[in-house]
């Protein structure tokens, strides 16, 4: 499993989509940043920015494959978006890189449920500085995006959010 609070990239993507003015209907797509960007001319398109948004949620692609792709993208628009969204990361996250979010009381009632350890969830768990309460978990469950405010109260839903992932480790497939 693991928990990024504040991820840099997806956080870069979403500060193109509000200071470019595009928009994206789907519902892997979160509401606004919580600090809208400064205006970004682009040519983009909404249909261009949402291909580039679920390639960086897509759990069959490696890692360092995604930030390739990624940086790619971002590259038009120089250092601004990375720039901006590490700035606003670093000043607005309300989380200590060490919180629990409720995770460790959802993986002992998993536990219980599927009377298994659980040791090694196939899971990552993002949070977004992003309006409202506002969370997604993937259909295949190895992602879980959520606003901050979703994760300040993730005690009352994380246990369902990590079910697909519990499901997969206690039966042997990842």
């Amino acid at each position: 499993m693991s928990i990024d609070t504040a991820p840099l990239l997806p956080h870069a993507l979403l500060c193109v989509r509000d200071a470019g003015g595009l928009s994206a209907d789907d519902p892997s797509v979160p509401p606004p940043l919580l600090t809208a960007p400064p205006p970004l001319q682009t040519t983009t398109t909404g249909e261009e920015w949402m291909a580039y948004w679920q390639r960086t949620l897509a759990a069959s692609e490696t890692f360092e494959t995604v930030n390739r792709r990624v940086d790619a993208f971002l590259d038009d628009f120089g250092d601004k978006p990375l720039r901006w969204a590490s700035t606003q990361i670093k000043n607005q996250t309300p989380f200590p890189p060490t919180a629990d979010l409720g995770i460790d009381g959802a993986i002992r009632r998993l536990q219980r449920d599927y009377r298994s350890p659980l040791d090694d969830l196939d899971v990552a768990i993002l949070g977004l500085a992003v309006t409202g309460d506002w969370r997604h978990i993937s259909p295949d469950g190895v992602l879980v995006l959520a606003s901050w405010d979703a994760l300040a109260t993730a005690e009352h839903w994380m246990t369902d959010a990590l079910r697909p992932a519990a499901e997969r480790a206690s039966s042997g497939r990842k």
